[in-house]
């Protein structure tokens, strides 16, 4: 008696490899957002202590960046303030990949969208501005799409 067999395969996919790699994709797409956010956020905010500006140096250091914030003249430094008053977090899971930007910086937020007429440089929008610019990054990444939302001050 003939006997023949045969089994029929999908493909194969080391599910290790492809975790790492999406991994390494999403942290990338983060960083590559955060850059267009920084460029356009940075670019709002004017400098006189330096405070304000120094608020964003944990994230330009979170995508592996660096910030130079040099005061106005005749003007104390408050740098060292506005750098423990700024933080950014990135946060990952098994269903999300997230970065989380915050100012505690009183000035800044009363600023960025308030104190028109109040202050002639009020207002700065520079979070709208940040998140305009990372929306532009929106289609130019791999991997799923990413939301960019606004949460409160």
């Amino acid at each position: 008696m003939l006997k023949t067999s045969g089994y029929i395969t999908t493909a194969s996919i080391n599910m290790d490899s492809f975790k790492r790699q999406f991994h390494k994709e999403m942290i990338d797409n983060l960083k590559k957002a955060t850059k267009a956010w920084l460029s356009a956020a940075t670019g709002q905010v004017p400098v006189w202590s330096g405070m304000a500006l120094a608020s964003l140096y944990d994230v330009y250091a979170t995508i592996g960046g660096g910030l130079i914030v040099t005061p106005r003249s005749n003007v104390k430094s408050r740098v060292a303030q506005g750098m423990a008053l700024g933080s950014a977090q990135v946060q990952h899971g098994p269903d999300i990949y997230s970065i989380l930007i915050r100012t505690s910086v009183k000035h800044y937020v009363l600023q960025d969208e308030q104190n028109v007429g109040i202050s002639p440089s009020a207002p700065w929008q520079s979070f709208p501005a940040g998140l305009t610019a990372a929306s532009a990054v929106v289609p130019t990444v791999n991997g799923p799409k990413l939301i960019i939302k606004r949460t409160s001050f």
